[in-house]
């Protein structure tokens, strides 16, 4: 017969974990989703520092239990990161400005996917990067599990990044700021580019007293569920794929008229995925 267990055994209360201490530098969209995200984690911001207070004042409204910071000598010392969440042109000068006031163990780290590890130099070897492939929106939370997060860092900082990545996030990689400019060029492609091709898109709707998307957005669904389930290249269709030159003729015709360097755009891509597929193409 087993022993009964003895009250030390089970009535010793579960040791908590540790929580980080974080700051956040930027006050805009990224800031505002990881405030809302790490909201009652184990990974806790406390303070959030804006060159426009106004700005840094609307997060710990939204987020009481962080603090609204403007000055770099305000920068806690007990902080185990700090995350410079800011446009990309400011991660310097904020490098600079924020190096004095440092705390001996907190790591630094940029979210910038074209900028380079070495320009937090400043800040001495505590340095990082933590790269979330996402656009983000102020009041809209995305799923994090899913969203790709690139780091970059020695052993000290990747010891602080990665579990914060882990909590986060199941797709959490290491790459070196070569790379991480690589895949933000792609992202460009992916997101920034695509968007505009909607707009115009949306521009030709309007021209035949359509408004909006709508027309298009079973197709654009099911373009992007295509090329996502099968893959870009098993998922391109359209006229230059089919090498249907007069369709594309007619195309040209009416951009010609309506803008020239749309007309230009237009017969470049389809020059482009005419040597890419030319196997596809009708004879």
């Amino acid at each position: 017969m087993k022993r009964p267990q003895t009250p030390t055994q089970w009535m010793r209360p579960t040791k908590p974990k540790p929580k980080m201490k974080l700051a956040l530098i930027g006050a805009g969209n990224l800031a505002w989703n990881l405030a809302a995200v790490l909201k009652d984690s184990p990974f806790e911001i406390v303070q959030v520092f804006s060159r426009h207070i106004e700005s840094a004042f609307r997060i710990s409204k939204d987020f009481p239990t962080i603090s609204a910071a403007l000055a770099p000598s305000q920068l806690r010392q007990d902080l185990d990161l700090v995350i410079i969440a800011s446009s990309d042109h400011g991660i310097g000068d904020i490098a600079a400005t924020y190096s004095p006031y440092k705390g001996n163990q907190t790591i630094f780290a940029h979210t910038a996917g074209s900028i380079p590890l070495e320009i937090l130099a400043p800040f001495g070897e505590q340095i990082g990067v933590f790269y979330p492939l996402q656009t983000f929106t102020k009041g809209h939370l995305p799923d994090f599990t899913h969203v790709p997060i690139f780091l970059e860092g020695n052993e000290a900082a990747l010891g602080k990044l990665r579990p914060l990545a882990d909590f986060l996030s199941q797709r959490v990689s290491v790459l070196d700021s070569a790379q991480r400019l690589q895949v933000h060029m792609g992202a460009v492609f992916a997101s920034n580019f695509a968007n505009f091709m909607w707009l115009v898109a949306e521009d030709t709707l309007k021209s035949v007293g359509q408004s909006g998307l709508g027309v298009y957005e079973p197709l654009i669904r099911e373009c992007m569920e295509k090329a996502l389930r099968y893959g870009p290249a098993n998922a391109q269709t359209g006229p230059a794929r089919r090498g249907d030159e007069v369709t594309m003729e007619k195309h040209l015709g009416l951009l010609a008229q309506q803008d020239p360097r749309l007309a230009a755009l237009y017969a470049e891509i389809s020059a482009m995925i005419m040597r890419r597929f030319p196997a596809e193409q009708d004879s």
